[in-house]
């Protein structure tokens, strides 16, 4: 236990160094990244060593120019003692979203990145455990407000299944129809929003308008490959 609150310290001391000093690398552009882990943290307290055979982390970077970036993480988490795993998956999205990359004395990491500060401890850090050059995943529900943080399993669903969860969870809007975009069939989360107009006068009011899209979602062989929440 000892071990793994001295890992669990130095993942936080990283990732504090990756936000209070310059990034040896951000990573906006298209880019994978997938380690074996053998160890992990849940908000700086749930967690422990599991099976490096098994469990994984999986960074997915995608790159929409200026309209921003996503930055998807999915987790396989097998015990050691065996027995049914668990996945999980957390996304951020937006203009202000990077992967960071930097060493912490030679041990490399990567972070997820809001503007110049950290999207709560998500970080994938390598580090010395009994000798032992190990990979251990930190993840943090907690992420700023403009992050666009999303903990639900997206990857691979179909458009029905996407249209089936935005009901259940009572997402505001509606999903478009496709368009297709090269090699993607592409959908757009359509919201009802608000614009000031004026009157003569000087009065205003707040008038609908309706079909502002907020989200795009992007298709691959019937299967959600990758999103962008869109910021005007």
């Amino acid at each position: 236990m000892k071990k793994l609150q001295l890992v669990l310290s130095t993942l936080l001391l990283v990732t504090i160094s990756f936000c209070s000093h310059a990034q040896d690398k951000i990573i906006k552009s298209d880019f994978y990244l997938k380690k074996n882990i053998s160890g992990m943290f849940i908000n700086q307290e749930k967690g422990g060593m599991v099976d490096a055979n098994k469990s994984y982390a999986e960074f997915r970077v995608f790159d929409f120019g200026d309209e921003g970036t996503t930055v998807i993480l999915s987790c396989y988490f097998a015990s050691t003692e065996g027995g049914k795993g668990e996945k999980l998956e957390f996304a951020w999205s937006g203009k202000n979203i990077a992967l960071g990359y930097g060493t912490n004395e030679n041990d490399p990491g990567y972070v997820v990145m809001y503007g110049n500060r950290n999207c709560g401890m998500n970080a994938l850090l390598q580090a010395n455990i009994g000798g032992t050059m190990c990979w251990i995943l930190s993840l943090d529900t907690n992420s700023p407000e403009g992050s666009h943080f999303l903990n639900d399993e997206l990857l691979g669903i179909s458009v029905d299944a996407l249209r089936a969860m935005m009901v259940e969870q009572d997402v505001p809007g509606r999903l478009s129809g496709g368009q297709r975009m090269g090699e993607y069939m592409v959908y757009e989360l359509l919201s009802i929003g608000s614009q000031k107009r004026y009157k003569s006068g000087g009065d205003y009011y707040y008038g609908v308008n309706a079909n502002t899209p907020y989200a795009r979602y992007y298709f691959k062989n019937g299967k959600l490959e990758k999103w962008l929440y869109l910021e005007k």
